[in-house]
């Protein structure tokens, strides 16, 4: 081994690195969700996805409670608003 080439590497090694680098970047990225759907197959149960659904289901009628609670007191504020108006006509 020369005393150049430890410090100058050829550039077919960073050509092999930068390819290495992208065949995983790629297969990471279109694995992903299979791989995580096999985790979710093999260590979550069917009782645990229906809890999950029956929380999501809470968690989203209450929010339409929230928002329901929201637009009636903007319409009572805007029924003040118009009352007020209308008196100082």
């Amino acid at each position: 081994m020369s005393f150049f080439s430890c410090f100058y590497r050829p550039k077919t090694v960073k050509l092999l690195s930068s390819r290495w680098r992208t065949c995983v970047g790629a297969a990471k990225g279109s694995l992903a969700n299979a791989v995580g759907s096999m985790y979710v197959q093999k260590y979550f149960k069917e009782d645990a996805k229906q809890s999950a659904l029956a929380m999501v289901a809470d968690i989203r009628n209450e929010f339409h409670a929230i928002l329901d609670e929201v637009r009636q007191d903007i319409s009572q504020r805007k029924l003040l608003m118009y009352y007020f108006v209308i008196l100082s006509l």
